[in-house]
């Protein structure tokens, strides 16, 4: 839970000047200061009252779901939203875009359309349900964008599987924004721009250069395919470890098991039957060993 003051702070950041600055991922403070979540947009939005509201956007994305929550939030506002995208408006970020009876993309701002990413851990009946949801997720995500262009859902579904950037312009003809402002774009929000397949170079080269990390993420396709081939490395270094020792342990055995042949030999002269004070007892060392 966040402390009455640091939510306060943060409120402070989101709604200035009766507008609203969401410049950041949509996601818990985990993913930085300015992260925002529904619950924070809504707050604004109650302070704000029943009059016109701009939202100024510049968000790389993040949680699926908190972004249809904003997206309604600020679709149900009666007195009408203006969007400006001043830098990115990517994933969940786009859709939050798509809220507004007015989209104004900066010049040099950008768009981006994709398919919902998730992380699941679990048996194969987890995965075959998480992948369902994702599904589910991305066919609603591809109506909201479909609605606001004009085109055919499917369309935009098959768009939003090939990762789709927009420059302001073309996110204008697309319909996906209403026009282009002269004002130059803001600079990008803090993220890890290559944690998306088809990012420009130049975004993923700044979050290389500025250090950007976004916490746990959705990773591209080439990133997720280094991952496993990591994991499965280090799979098979835990296998060949373990035969080793069982080689060891197999060899020790061995080792013991010869031990106590060697020691299955007759005794001569042990309490023969016949010798000078012989008595009943063992006459060979197996007599000796356990049976």
């Amino acid at each position: 839970m966040i402390a009455a003051s640091a939510r306060s702070k943060h409120m402070a950041d989101i709604y200035q000047n009766g507008e609203l600055i969401l410049h950041g991922p949509v996601a818990g403070d985990f993913f930085g200061p300015n992260a925002f979540t529904s619950h924070d947009v809504i707050a604004a939005m109650a302070q704000h009252g029943s009059k016109p509201l701009t939202v100024r956007l510049n968000c790389p994305g993040g949680d699926a779901f908190d972004g249809i929550g904003i997206y309604n939030a600020l679709a149900r506002h009666k007195a009408g939203v203006s969007v400006v995208v001043e830098g990115l408006a990517a994933s969940a970020g786009s859709l939050i875009a798509m809220a507004g009876s007015e989209i104004t993309m900066c010049a040099g701002s950008m768009m981006m359309l994709h398919e919902a990413h998730g992380v699941t851990v679990g048996p194969a009946s987890a995965q075959l349900k998480q992948a369902e949801l994702l599904d589910r997720l991305s066919g609603e995500y591809a109506s909201i964008y479909a609605a606001r262009a004009g085109a055919a859902p499917d369309a935009v579904r098959a768009s939003m599987k090939d990762e789709i950037w927009f420059t302001a312009e073309e996110a204008v003809e697309a319909g996906y924004a209403t026009k282009v402002d002269k004002a130059k774009a803001k600079s990008f929000a803090a993220f890890d721009y290559r944690a998306y397949a088809k990012a420009p170079e130049a975004l993923k080269a700044l979050a290389l250069k500025n250090n950007w990390t976004a916490g746990e993420r959705p990773l591209s396709a080439s990133a997720e395919k280094d991952r496993a081939d990591r994991l499965q490395a280090e799979l098979d270094a835990l296998k060949a470890s373990s035969q080793t020792e069982k080689n060891r342990q197999e060899q020790a055995s061995a080792y013991e098991a010869r031990r106590l042949a060697d020691m299955r030999v007759p005794m001569s002269g042990l309490a023969q039957p016949g010798n000078r004070g012989s008595r009943s007892g063992p006459t060979t060392w197996n007599d000796f060993l356990p049976k």
